[in-house]
């Protein structure tokens, strides 16, 4: 059976979407005969690669086209609909009358992400823009912008080609450059399935008038690695090693429109001081597909500093080496350290992120700090090192919350339902 999954990074880079798609590939594979395969829609084009099913957007002209070519049995996809790409795709998906199953990846409804938020990130990208006074700058930002034209022509020439008339689709067209700047509805009803990754996310999607019978309550699939590295995991190591080892956990704050390179580097440059102690290591673990390399190997060099940097390691690889992650901004690793019991820095910044309620158990637990003040860094690493660590009630609460039962079987969830669909809809596929 061919699967065919977009994905806006490569799949070595392993974001959430890929995390979860291959989770749940991984799963699926040890019962029947299945070929993933990938539309990879970056900004610079890949090369093919036929062996592992890699496919670059551009050899395609519109998303009928891909599945022409492809031919899959199943797509999966994710619901946003300010991704032009998963629109184009789950669009002529539908046309085509092939099962097409979606999911959402992040935990918490976007649909409440403060307006505030939305308007900060405007400015501040208007602002990089103003400051890209070299050649170099003024080179990427064409780029950038060229490649959204792309996705927005790509996306026009799939409802084109399913037969929405020029008139209507100018219309849509306007419609999705007017969303980013305003508070839209950003999910289609269109899927055979929709995964649902908690009860909260149910409830959004029976509010917005999804049919019920189309949504298939399983979890993340993302989460069931975690699950089970999380029971192995001590949360009271002894700390007999000579220095105290910390894991700054960075966030694409540039990347996502947030901040400058500038302002990021400055703010960790204070970091850097604090932790400048002779009985402190620290590593650095980067955004496994959004952030640059060699942009964080520039600041180390810049400041006289040789620590090692993580980026296609997970963070649950590594944090048995470390016995503090120090984090900021929002995202994945914040939730991660907060369900896992993982001692925690949490630093605030000018930027304004959303928190979600296990994030705040965790602070009532005591194993997560938080502080707006670089100079109690110091003082808040001797407290975690001091306290033992357990996991209450409420955090057991929160990641059911979160995570619907978080029992590690999540894909196995997300299997049975994506399968008895295809019964339904009488897609053969052969058994291992």
């Amino acid at each position: 059976m061919k699967i065919l999954f977009a994905s806006p990074v490569h799949p070595s880079k392993k974001s959430g979407a890929n995390t979860y798609v291959t989770n749940l590939i991984d799963h699926m594979k040890k019962e029947n005969k299945i070929e993933l395969f990938w539309i990879i829609y970056e900004e610079n084009k890949i090369e093919k690669n036929e062996l592992e099913k890699i496919y670059d957007i551009r050899e395609f002209t519109n998303g009928e086209n891909i599945l022409d070519e492809i031919k899959p049995d199943m797509v999966l996809a994710i619901n946003n609909k300010f991704d032009l790409i998963q629109c184009a795709i789950s669009l002529a998906s539908k046309f085509k009358k092939i099962p097409l199953i979606h999911f959402k990846v992040i935990e918490k409804n976007e649909e409440k992400i403060s307006k505030n938020i939305e308007i900060q990130k405007i400015s501040r990208n208007f602002q990089r823009l103003k400051s890209s006074d070299t050649n170099s700058k003024n080179h990427k930002t064409f780029h950038h912008i060229l490649f959204i034209m792309y996705k927005h022509n790509f996306l026009n020439k799939t409802r084109s080609k399913i037969g929405i008339n020029i008139l209507k689709n100018t219309q849509f067209f306007f419609n999705d450059i007017t969303s980013y700047f305003q508070q839209k509805q950003r999910m289609y009803k269109i899927a055979d399935l929709q995964l649902v990754n908690n009860l909260s996310w149910y409830n959004i999607f029976i509010n917005l008038g999804f049919n019920k019978e189309k949504l298939a309550l399983t979890g993340s699939p993302y989460w069931d690695p975690i699950f089970k590295k999380i029971q192995k995991y001590n949360l009271n190591n002894n700390y007999d090693h000579k220095k105290i080892r910390i894991l700054i956990v960075t966030s694409p704050i540039v990347e996502h429109g947030y901040g400058t390179y500038n302002e990021r580097d400055v703010f960790l440059k204070k970091i850097f001081e604090e932790l400048n102690k002779d009985n402190i290591e620290f590593a650095l673990k980067i955004h496994p597909s959004s952030e640059k390399r060699d942009s964080y190997e520039k600041l180390l060099k810049n400041n006289n500093l040789k620590n090692l940097i993580f980026q296609d390691e997970k963070l649950w690889d590594i944090i048995d080496k470390y016995d503090i992650v120090l984090t900021y901004a929002y995202g994945y690793p914040q939730i991660e350290c907060a369900i896992g019991g993982i001692r925690t820095i949490l630093l605030k910044t000018e930027w304004e992120f959303p928190e979600l309620d296990i994030v705040k158990s965790a602070k009532k637990a005591g194993y997560l700090l938080e502080s707006k003040d670089f100079k109690k860094i110091e003082s808040m690493i001797e407290e975690l090192i001091s306290k033992k660590i357990k996991i209450n009630n409420e955090i057991f609460k929160e990641r059911e919350n979160l995570c619907f039962r978080f029992d590690g079987k999540s894909s196995e969830r997300a299997k049975n339902a994506i399968f008895n669909l295809l019964n339904e809809k009488k897609v053969n596929f052969d058994k291992v």
